[in-house]
Formats: C-alpha cells, structure tokens, sequence
C-alpha cells in the first residue's frame, strides 16, 4: 500500500508540472538557448546563443568575441549557421562548431573566418565550415582558417567548402605572407599540427596548405574540384611532415604538392589533374630531399603522373601506378637527381613513360612497357568526342582509349589506340559515334624511356 501510496503522488507530481502554467518542459525550453542539447546527461554548457547570437545570416561576429573573451571557447550548437569573419583566437582555444560557420558577404581582401598567430594548445573541431564564395567579389582573397606560428594546433573539419580566390595575377596579401596562391586552410610556420578535413569542395586556390611546417601531419579525405578556381588540393611544404592520405579529383593544378623534406607521404589518389601534375614534389626553395613516397595512384592528368623538381635529392617512392599522363608518367628535372622507384607501374603517358632530364633514376621491380601507339593533342571544336569511339581522318583511323582534359576546356589530349592507317598533323577528326569534329595540332609518338642532356635510368 505504501509503495502505491508513493507511486500515485509521483504520478500526480508529474502530470501536475505538464500541465501547469509554467510546466517542467516550460522551463527547460527556457533554458535550451543557453544550454546544448545534445549535451551528455547531467552535462550542460554554453553556446554562442548564450551570448545573443541567433544564426539568422547577419554578421555576429561582436558575440563570437565576446563568448571567447569570456570563456576562451566558442560553441556552434547542431542546426545553427553563424556568421561571423575575423575571430582571432587565443592561446587553448577551444572552439566547436557542431552546426556551420560562414563567412558574411562583401568581405576585404584577407578576410578570415578563424585566424590565430603565436599561439599554442589550439582545438579546432568543425562540422562544417562555407567561405560563401556566391557572397563575395572583387579583387579579394578570403581564407576560412588561417594559422601562423602556432604550436600544436589541432584542426579537424568535417567539410569545408565555397571558399572565394582573388582572380589570377594579383600581389601578395597584405600581411605579406599569403601568395596568391594560398586558399581556403592556410598553416604558415606552425609545429606539430594536426590537421583532418574529411571533405573539400569548391576550394578555390590551394584548399589545404601547410607551408614551411614542421613535424605536422594532414590528412585529407577527398576534394573534389568544381569549377575553374581551384589550385592544388593539398600542399604540405618544410621539414619532417606527413601525408596520411589524401584524395583529389579535377584540381585545376597539380593534384597534390609535397614540398617536404625527410617526410613522408603515403595512401594518396590524384585524378583528373587539368592542369599540371597529379603529384607535384619540389618547387623552388621547397625540395622534396631525402622524402619517402608510398602507395601512390595517378591517373589522368595534363602534363606528368609524378613530377620532381626543384633540388630535390634521394627522394623514394614504392607501391604506385601511374596511368594516362599527358606528358610523363615520372618526370625528373630542374636539378633534381638520385631517385629511387620501387614496386610500381607506369603506363600509357603521352610522351614517355619515364624522363629523366640530367637526372639519374634507378628502378627495382617496375613495369613501364604499356604505351598506346600514338597520343594527340587536339583542339575539339564540338566538345563532343567521345572515350571508346573510333575516329577517322583523310588517311587512318583509331580508337580513342582515354581523353585528358585539361583546364584550358577548349584543348583536349586523346590517348589512342588501335591505329591503321597515319594520323597526321593539323587533319581533321570524325568522331564516329558522336559525329563529333576535331583538328590535330599536336603529336606525340611516345617512348618507354627518355633521357635528355645526360640523364640515366637504371632498371633492377
């Protein structure tokens, strides 16, 4: 009877706070701005809500400092896109947005959503975060998270995407460090970074670059290209940093650029590169010494599969396969030298499998046989030529096996095959298929190997 007694009075306890004026759920949807409400039982903290931000596109970035002056973090709850540019962070940070954080409209040149300089013990951890490139115009560079000199930072973004680039051929940023090339998540000098984005879209300019880092590692899921703007999906550049993996599509320059030295890259997809490299290692100032390369796939891009460059020395690279490269599967130039390839396969480039300019090359368990008889550069005048179909001139025919097509959207490279008959020079093309039409002005009659000015390749 007593334990009924007590279940009844808690029954009508209950119904008594759903029902009152002022009820239990009442109250607690009072609070719910103020509180997250995902939030583990028993666990609640603020969020940027707290302090009169309400997500409704407007420019808030006044409450975004605020909340950091006060409590060193910045909370983004599920649902909520908050606006704001220019959030200069403080030493441990902690910032977490589990809706979306945005850029406003209108914004100046160098504008940036989170920014941070000499500081250390950084958290960053976005669900998503939209340069608002439609918002955006003029001769202006933007950037979504921008580090210089910190130490430790941890950056971990869920997507990224909608980042705007000033137009090609402008000077430098105004604090002198950006190029303009840098794009939408910039690390410059920062040690033993930690960086995860899951996911890049629209990218514009370089999306992800750690330029003269040390001992930092990245990873990235996938970015896709878009559009015209985008650069390099992943440039990592300095002493001792890590590639975990990265995966870049139809980037419109070299799909993913190491410029590091004794570092390591490895699980890395580049495809469909318009213009440039699907992997680029050395650029000037930046070689690529002494680095280790693994488990590498290229497949179509504009000039070469993996290009080396810029001083670069003793650079290894094993497990890789590399098909349908514009020019070279694997170039070595500019004064680079003494590279190791191992355990990989290289096919179908347009010039030369392998070329090696004053370079030497040694090669242990490699495959670099596979060529089509012919490749052609072509101006298609339809854009409408077709992978698979047969084409025929005035005097041959062949199948087109591959087509590269490269940024200039006009110009395209047909890999062919199957070839009877000549296919000459400035002819025109039928496509059979697609009735399409195109001029030749380019061919190519590619070699396995190529050597120039005293360049050797040695085969194991």
């Amino acid at each position: 009877m007593l334990l009924a007694s007590r279940r009844r009075s808690l029954k009508n306890a209950l119904f008594a706070a759903l029902s009152g004026p002022l009820s239990l759920l009442t109250r607690n949807a009072a609070h719910a701005a103020d509180t997250v409400s995902d939030a583990p039982i028993g666990l609640s903290y603020n969020s940027i809500i707290s302090y009169g931000a309400r997500g409704d596109g407007t420019d808030e970035s006044s409450f975004v400092m605020q909340m950091i002056s006060a409590e060193n973090k910045l909370h983004v709850p599920a649902g909520m896109t908050l606006t704001c540019k220019n959030i200069e962070l403080l030493d441990n940070t902690k910032v977490t947005v589990d809706g979306a954080i945005k850029l406003p409209k209108g914004c100046s040149d160098n504008d940036k959503i989170l920014l941070a300089v000499n500081k250390s013990g950084l958290v960053i951890d976005i669900n998503e975060v939209d340069g608002n490139s439609a918002g955006q115009s003029g001769i202006i560079g933007t950037h979504l998270i921008y580090l210089t000199n910190c130490d430790s930072p941890v950056v971990n973004v869920k997507l990224a995407r909608d980042h705007y680039a000033r137009p090609v051929g402008q000077v430098a940023a105004p604090d002198a460090i950006r190029d303009t090339s840098t794009g939408a998540i910039f690390l410059y000098r920062c040690t033993n970074a930690l960086v995860s984005i899951s996911q890049l879209r629209g990218w514009g300019r370089e999306g992800i670059q750690l330029r003269e880092c040390l001992r930092s590692t990245v990873s990235l899921g996938h970015a896709q290209g878009t559009g015209n703007s985008e650069y390099s999906g992943l440039q990592v550049s300095g002493k001792y940093n890590k590639i975990l993996r990265a995966s870049v599509d139809s980037a419109g320059a070299s799909g993913v650029g190491f410029d590091t030295e004794f570092g390591e890259m490895s699980n890395v997809v580049s495809t469909n590169s318009r213009k440039k490299h699907g992997v680029n290692c050395g650029h000037p100032s930046y070689p690529a010494t002494n680095s280790v390369l693994s488990n590498i796939t290229v497949d179509r891009t504009e000039l070469d599969g993996i290009c080396i460059a810029a001083s670069t020395h003793g650079l290894k690279i094993s497990n890789f396969s590399i098909t349908n490269a514009g020019r070279f599967g694997v170039n070595v130039s500019d004064d680079a030298n003494d590279v190791t390839l191992s355990n990989g396969s290289i096919s179908n480039s347009g010039q030369s499998n392998i070329n090696a300019f004053k370079s030497n090359i040694t090669t242990y368990n490699t495959s670099f046989d596979k060529l089509d008889t012919i490749a052609v550069h072509t101006v298609d005048q339809s854009n409408d030529l077709m992978e698979g179909e047969i084409i025929t001139t005035q005097s041959g025919s062949a199948v087109i096996r591959a087509i590269i097509k490269p940024l200039d959207r006009e110009k395209k490279i047909l890999l062919l095959t199957d070839i009877k008959g000549d296919i000459l020079l400035n002819q025109k093309v039928f496509g059979k298929k697609s009735s399409a039409t195109s001029i030749i002005v380019k061919i190519h009659k590619p070699s396995r190997l190529n050597t120039i000015s005293g360049g050797q390749i040695y085969n194991h």
